[in-house]
């Protein structure tokens, strides 16, 4: 049972201020984008006394906020943070400048509320939970997966993933792939599980969720690439335990053949545009062109597999993509695996619509009776 927030609490008041200039005045920021467009619309509805609007609002992001603020108290207290929080953003909301999104503003309202009672209480807000939760280095794919020091290719394959383009695989990740992706987010340590939800579930943006979190850009780089790793990889074992028996469960990488003119690929850039258009249906030269690449002591497999979330989230520089970009046209196995990391992303997507979790009906009800409180009759801001 959640206890009752009065209209007077001091946190609420302290969080009127926000979104005021320095000089007093209130400056409404015209939306840059659709999305930022219908959350003012919406907003404003809610300061005008549209109680649907303020419900919608409600439902669209309290599962989030409650979530986040799990993260810095006990479920109890954060139940009361967030209710906290509400009232704040029904005070402020004629402030609301519109220099960020709405869900990252009312965060920044609640991450402030938190503070103020960890200071009451004389405790700390655990900020460095996730930082700390990064912890020591995990492999996205097993170790077993690459070839060793002596293999043939150091740091290569040892059979490359599989295509998941196919219509089994297809439907299998439009189905049950989607519950089963929902099931393993589920199942992640915290804090890679509240990133990955966020990122790939909630649809926030990586500046959203490191400050919602209160952590560096590369720390949830590195959250995210684990909890989106374990779920390709139990999307993987999945598909492989669906597929008849028959099925292949990994192609074999092919032994490079020496052809003529590929040991000057690297030194000669004129010879380069033929060999490529050559290389595109040959898997043997493209295995030489592999070989070459690894005895320059270029990109391998195994690096690639760690670098997959940061060049789909264009984290990584110019050198690193040029070598990203020449590794994966030579590549097949780092193909498949960078397609089925994609596939995965829009597999957790697809299950955006079911993970909508709304509020409880009590908790809907508890904070409508704020609403209506705060409007119509007096305002919270009035004496």
């Amino acid at each position: 049972m959640q206890r009752s927030i009065q209209l007077t609490t001091p946190d609420v008041q302290a969080m009127e201020t926000l979104g005021r200039q320095p000089n007093g005045r209130d400056h409404a920021v015209t939306p840059s984008t659709p999305t930022e467009e219908a959350e003012a619309r919406l907003l404003t509805r809610v300061r005008l006394g549209d109680e649907d609007a303020f419900v919608r609002l409600v439902d669209q992001h309290d599962g989030a906020l409650r979530r986040i603020a799990r993260t810095y108290a006990s479920e109890a207290l954060a139940d009361d943070i967030v209710q906290e929080t509400w009232l704040a953003v029904l005070r402020s909301a004629d402030r609301f400048e519109g220099r960020s999104s709405i869900r990252t503003w009312m965060v920044g309202i609640m991450r402030n509320i938190a503070i103020t009672h960890a200071r009451r209480e004389r405790r700390q807000i655990p900020f460095s939970t996730f930082a700390e939760a990064v912890g020591p280095a995990e492999p996205a794919v097993p170790p077993d997966r690459f070839q060793g020091p002596a293999g043939r290719f150091p740091g290569g394959w040892v059979s490359f993933p599989e295509r998941w383009d196919e219509q089994p695989e297809r439907r299998f990740l439009s189905s049950e792939g989607v519950e089963v992706a929902r099931r393993l987010i589920a199942s992640l340590p915290p804090a890679q599980r509240d990133v990955v939800t966020l990122r790939d579930v909630d649809g926030w943006s990586s500046e959203e969720v490191s400050d919602a979190l209160g952590i560096t850009a590369g720390n949830q780089r590195v959250l995210l690439h684990r909890g989106r790793s374990k779920v390709r990889a139990q999307l993987e074992h999945a598909i492989s335990e669906s597929r008849p028996l028959n099925r292949s469960n990994g192609q074999v990488p092919v032994e490079p053949v020496a052809h003529p003119g590929l040991e000057g690929y690297y030194d000669r850039p004129a010879d380069r545009v033929a060999i490529d258009a050559h290389v595109v249906g040959c898997l043997s030269c493209r295995a030489s062109l592999m070989d070459i690449s690894e005895r320059l002591g270029r990109l391998t497999c195994v690096e690639f597999v760690e670098l997959v979330t940061d060049f789909l989230e264009d984290a990584v520089d110019d050198g690193a993509r040029a070598q990203i970009d020449e590794h994966l046209r030579l590549c097949d196995g780092c193909r498949n695996y960078l397609d089925e990391m994609r596939a995965t992303l829009a597999t957790i997507g697809a299950g955006r619509s079911r993970e909508s979790v709304k509020p409880s009906a009590e908790v809907r009800a508890g904070l409508v009776a704020v609403f209506r409180l705060w409007h119509p009759g007096v305002s919270p801001r009035d004496p």
